[in-house]
């Protein structure tokens, strides 16, 4: 498949990549966010394999029940969960979306929070390629970009929904 996402499929449909373990390294991060607004409902946009819930069980860490999972690059995710939740989780995945898509993902992570959202975000070319070639990460931008950018995008929508965002430059 020659789409964006059609790699990404391509990816996981080979097994061992994005397997989820990735939201590890910032847990605490929506710990602390679950925990200030009294979550209890939450979405993983973009969850990949899911193992950081199967496996790794952190959303008993987090004292919520298990969120529901959407990643449009795995089969068994691909269908977003219908309605609103307390809380996004988009970790680890905004790199990975084109300048050009990212107002229609930013759109439906805003649009499905009642309470807040959770950006965790990579600012650096990634270790791993795309089948074509490309590196997976297709949108590298500064801490700054990106601050001002989510900052911009909620303000202009008027969405009054707490933003916490976490960079790894």
């Amino acid at each position: 498949e020659g789409s964006l996402i059609g790699q990404y499929r391509l990816m996981h449909a080979r097994g061992g990549v994005f397997p989820g373990r990735s939201l590890l390294r910032v847990a605490w991060h929506v710990y602390d966010a679950v925990q200030r607004h009294g979550a209890l409902t939450l979405l993983d946009y973009g969850c990949g394999q899911g193992q950081q819930y199967d496996r790794y069980k952190v959303h008993e860490w987090w004292g919520v029940p298990r969120p529901a999972l959407y990643d449009p690059a795995v089969a068994r995710y691909a269908v977003r969960p219908r309605g609103s939740f307390d809380g996004v989780i988009c970790s680890d995945v905004l790199e990975h979306v084109p300048h050009g898509e990212l107002d229609g993902v930013l759109a439906d992570c805003f649009g499905a929070a009642r309470k807040f959202v959770f950006f965790s975000i990579c600012c650096r070319a990634a270790r791993k390629s795309l089948p074509n070639g490309m590196n997976c990460h297709v949108t590298i931008e500064k801490p700054e970009w990106w601050t001002r950018r989510l900052q911009e995008f909620k303000a202009v929508r008027g969405y009054e929904i707490a933003l916490h965002t976490v960079f790894s430059p």
